[in-house]
């Protein structure tokens, strides 16, 4: 498993419903189950493939909307990461991990509606569309939300990815670490921290890019990343009588979790795409034999959420 498949794959098993930016699951993101209730309408009594499903939220979304019409829906999801089996999922929804869209594992003309939010643009577009026509019913449709470069869901991102950098050039977990060290070694000798320079140097330097990294996070529109990062660094210091070695071992998770969290970050900016790499996909679309109905934004709460492309295969 290469480690972008493996970062995905622990942001699953760590629970979370989605990446959806700002709206998080069914419950909160009501704004977006309208968005997807008017893709669907009419709602069509189907099998449904989701494509790039993660935990199933867009899966969880389309049942809620089909319960409200009456209609009978059974949906698919399948997804390149390992999917947790713990997840508590309706009935009419089978997730299935470790599956590529670009070699999908169904018959030909097994789905009446194919669907994606923010996981088609990761595949292969060329293979995936290929796969996609192949298990597409004469006459279905294709439903896909896709990053924009332009979206807020990928300008968060990319200033999160510049947040990273921030703290990581600031080396503020390097600090911190020679500092338990030293306190470490003062403890053992019986010798008083505020007495030792050392120790006293450290302190002000780890205090000094505290202060530098909470001013430098006032010019993100969104400092979350920052304020977050640096409120868990600094609980090492709120654990009295824990062990140098249990103090590192935090450090060293915590460092894991943000090398995976800047794997997915990066990831989705190398598949967002412009309007004009967008138009490209629509063309693809149309080469491969579809017929294209909508190509927008894709609007929520008034902001550009992603691009749209709604497609037909010709009955």
């Amino acid at each position: 498993m290469s480690r972008g498949t493996s970062a995905w794959s622990n942001y699953w098993a760590s629970g979370k419903a989605s990446t959806f930016g700002r709206l998080d699951d069914v419950d909160s993101g009501a704004s977006l189950v309208a968005l997807w209730q008017e893709l669907l309408s009419p709602v069509s009594e189907s099998a449904v493939l989701d494509l790039g499903c993660g935990n199933g939220a867009l899966g969880q979304i389309l049942l809620k909307i089909a319960e409200e019409e009456r209609a009978d829906l059974e949906v698919t999801g399948i997804d390149s990461a390992v999917i947790s089996t713990e997840i508590d999922l309706p009935n009419s929804l089978t997730l299935i991990g470790e599956t590529e869209i670009e070699h999908l594992p169904f018959e030909e003309d097994s789905f009446g509606h194919i669907v994606s939010q923010f996981g088609f643009e990761y595949a292969d577009t060329l293979g995936a569309l290929n796969e996609m026509f192949r298990v597409l019913r004469p006459g279905g449709r294709v439903t896909i939300i896709g990053h924009h470069r332009s979206a807020y869901v990928c300008r968060d991102s990319f200033d999160i990815l510049r947040q990273m950098a921030e703290a990581e050039e600031s080396a503020l977990m390097v600090s911190v670490e020679r500092l338990l060290t030293r306190l470490d070694i003062l403890y053992k000798q019986g010798q008083a921290p505020e007495k030792d320079k050392t120790a006293e140097d450290l302190r002000k330097l780890v205090n000094g890019t505290v202060k530098e990294l909470e001013e430098s996070s006032k010019s993100h529109p969104n400092p979350g990343f920052t304020l977050q990062f640096l409120n868990s660094v600094m609980e090492v210091f709120k654990t009295k009588g824990t062990s140098l070695a249990s103090h590192r071992q935090y450090l060293q998770e915590l460092s894991e979790s943000i090398v995976d969290y800047r794997i997915r970050l990066d990831s989705q900016k190398n598949v967002a795409l412009d309007t004009s790499g967008w138009q490209g996909v629509k063309e693809q679309f149309q080469a491969q034999g579809f017929q294209v109905d909508r190509f927008e934004p894709s609007v929520v709460n008034g902001f550009h959420f992603g691009q749209l492309i709604q497609a037909t295969k010709p009955g």
